[in-house]
C-alpha cells in the first residue's frame, strides 16, 4: 500500500513538473513573438494563459501553506518550557518537570519529559503527544496519531514562564 502512495506522489510531482515546463514554453513563445513580430498570436497566448493559471495557483498554495516539521531538532528540554495554547486548551510545561493543563478532559497536572519530539505526560490518557514546529514556532500536537495524517489541533507556544 505504501508503494502505491509513493508512486502516486511521484506521478503528481511529474504532472507539476510538466505543467511548469509547458507554462515556460508557451510564455517563452509569447515573449519571442512579441519581441520578434511585435504581436502575439492567439494560438500562443491562449495556451500561455491556460498554463499560467494553474501554475500561479500552485505557487500561491505553496506560499500560504503551513510549513510543518514533524521531527524538529530539540537541543534540550529547556527549549520546551513554556505556555502552549490552542482553541480553549492551555498546557504549561515548567522547568522543574511539572505541567498543568486546562481545557482537557484527559489531562490536568503531573510531570513531563521528552525524548526527541515525543512528549511524555504522567497522569495523562493522551496516547502520544508530539512536539512539532509550524512555521518555525514550537507547537504540541496533543492528539497526534500518524505522520501520514494531519497533526490535529495544535497548541502553539505563547511564552516562557
Amino acid at each position: 500500500m505504501l508503494a502505491f502512495f509513493d508512486s502516486l506522489i511521484i506521478l503528481v510531482q511529474l504532472v507539476k513538473l510538466g505543467l511548469f515546463f509547458a507554462c515556460a514554453v508557451f510564455i517563452s513563445l509569447a515573449i519571442y513573438q512579441r519581441l520578434r513580430h511585435n504581436r502575439v498570436s492567439l494560438f500562443v497566448a491562449l495556451p500561455a494563459l491556460m498554463t499560467l493559471l494553474p501554475v500561479s495557483f500552485l505557487l500561491v498554495a505553496a506560499l500560504v501553506s503551513d510549513d510543518i516539521e514533524y521531527n524538529p531538532w530539540i537541543s534540550s528540554s529547556e527549549k520546551l518550557v513554556g505556555v502552549y495554547q490552542g482553541n480553549d486548551q492551555t498546557l504549561t510545561l515548567r522547568a522543574d518537570g511539572t505541567y498543568s493543563a486546562t481545557g482537557f478532559t484527559e489531562l490536568k497536572s503531573g510531570t513531563w519529559s521528552n525524548y526527541d519530539w515525543n512528549l511524555y505526560l504522567s497522569n495523562s490518557r493522551l496516547i502520544e503527544p508530539r512536539v512539532i514546529t509550524r512555521n518555525g514556532i514550537l507547537c504540541i500536537a496533543p492528539y497526534y496519531r500518524d505522520v501520514d495524517g494531519p497533526p490535529g489541533p495544535l497548541l502553539e507556544k505563547q511564552s516562557d514562564p
